[in-house]
């Protein structure tokens, strides 16, 4: 689940990694949303574990905007075959 929506996101897919989300993340609009990862290019996920509802992962994202790229480790909650949330910590790149 967590793999299909940064696809979808490296995609462009915006619509489909959307339909994917079980609540407005930080509150935004859908187009606040696509217009928030106007930066970035390439990504590569890694689901570390799960438990229960619980998937532990990495993400690597390059930043098209920075020609950097930006490491994080994350938690999301998936139920029912959509994400009700997650929490991202950024372990390096720009902004760090």
């Amino acid at each position: 689940m967590i793999s299909e929506y940064y696809g979808d996101v490296e995609s462009g897919d915006y619509q489909a990694a959307w339909s994917l989300l079980a609540f407005d993340p930080s509150g935004q609009t859908y187009a606040q949303f696509v217009a928030g990862y106007a930066c970035t290019g390439s990504q590569m996920v890694t689901e570390v574990s799960q438990s229960g509802r619980h998937v532990t992962f990495d993400l690597s994202a390059d930043d098209t905007c920075a020609n950097a790229t930006q490491t994080y480790t994350g938690t999301a909650t998936v139920v029912n075959g959509r994400i009700t949330g997650d929490y991202l910590t950024q372990l390096s790149g720009p902004g760090t």
